[in-house]
């Protein structure tokens, strides 16, 4: 005889037979379909009770209901078992078993009312606050729910804290590593959507989440992640955070040459903020990467004379002043209308012409 055993004997020996039997009575008449009969059963034996036996009768109701629990999920009698649960809640909610029990039944037979919702929302608090060992008895219960989740709905925060809470437990690393591929996903899916939409921030949150919970990314695949977060950032001009997000990518797959180009783009951005240059538009810093290959050798050479011929608003200019031409014997000659390029002065000479035809 088991602890358990001792316990529920102990119990029903505190108990006056024909209380228990009356309990039991109640029992029947629920599994008979009558409902109300078993409610008024129930009241009516608690109604006798002192205050010191309230606590012990209640207990005896709640085993008596848990048993037939039990018994009705081994033959799969699901609806059944969910409506004996749900009086197992009603009489004692802290039973923190049979209400894992109580929402993976809701689960299974596709309910998912306010009432499931109430449910799940405790059972969340108290995942949140318990210890693991106060958990490893339900377990198992807590990844299916986690799982069935999934489909449901996949953000909730009860799959996350499964996640973490269980992530040290290596008989359950199979099925958390299957909850992570899921859920990371549908947040990449997620992502993707926001982007679309132009929401930018969200879609960041997105990317960062599937890269938190993927375990197994290949480096190609974090890489692709880590630029996306990167791209997300610089859509919203925080381009010193995006930076170390193109760098990551760049670590994962050298010969990204979005990830290049982008970071080449993210530093233009803040040098500029920096240094406080005000230009009307970017045309110049896509091309800073083949520059630094090109002009680096010239960086050491004394007396040098550059002459640059359509430098626009200067942004080319400046560059080459502060990584080139650094030395005091350096000099450039700067050929510009700043004024703006020849097919301007064309399409608008092309106008004229087309009203002078017209008048």
């Amino acid at each position: 005889m088991n602890r358990s055993d001792r316990e529920n004997l102990a119990l029903s020996d505190e108990i006056p037979a024909e209380i228990s039997e009356a309990l039991q009575l109640g029992l029947q008449q629920l599994l008979q379909g009558q409902e109300s009969e078993a409610q008024f059963t129930w009241m009516s034996v608690m109604a006798m009770a002192e205050p010191e036996q309230m606590e012990v009768w209640t207990e005896e109701l709640v085993r008596i209901l848990d048993a037939e629990a039990i018994a009705r999920e081994v033959t799969k009698d699901f609806p059944l078992t969910r409506v004996i649960r749900q009086y197992i809640y009603e009489f004692s909610s802290d039973r923190f078993d049979n209400l894992c029990s109580l929402v993976w039944l809701s689960l299974e037979l596709d309910i998912f009312s306010s009432e499931v919702k109430a449910y799940l929302l405790t059972l969340t608090q108290i995942v949140l606050s318990a210890d693991i060992e106060d958990m490893l008895e339900a377990s198992q219960i807590l990844m299916d729910i986690a799982s069935k989740l999934l489909g449901i709905h996949p953000f909730h925060d009860l799959i996350e804290l499964v996640i973490e809470k269980f992530e040290g437990v290596s008989e359950f690393q199979t099925e958390l590593l299957e909850i992570r591929k899921q859920l990371s996903s549908t947040y990449y899916q997620l992502g993707t959507g926001q982007y679309q939409q132009q929401q930018f921030a969200p879609a960041f949150r997105s990317f960062q989440k599937v890269l938190e919970l993927s375990v197994d990314l290949t480096e190609p695949h974090r890489a692709d992640l880590n630029f996306n977060c990167g791209v997300t950032l610089a859509k919203q001009k925080k381009f010193e955070d995006a930076i170390a997000f193109f760098q990551a990518a760049l670590t994962s797959n050298p010969n990204l040459t979005s990830a290049q180009q982008q970071l080449s783009k993210a530093k233009y951005e803040v040098h500029m903020a920096i240094a406080g240059y005000q230009f009307t538009q970017d045309w110049f810093s896509w091309n800073i990467p083949t520059w630094e290959v090109y002009f680096s050798k010239f960086r050491n050479m004394p007396h040098l004379n550059f002459l640059e011929v359509g430098c626009w608003e200067g942004r080319a200019t400046c560059w080459l002043l502060e990584n080139v031409l650094t030395a005091p014997t350096h000099a450039i000659t700067c050929i510009d209308t700043f004024a703006g390029e020849d097919y301007l002065n064309l399409e608008q000479n092309y106008a004229n012409s087309r009203m002078k035809c017209n008048a």
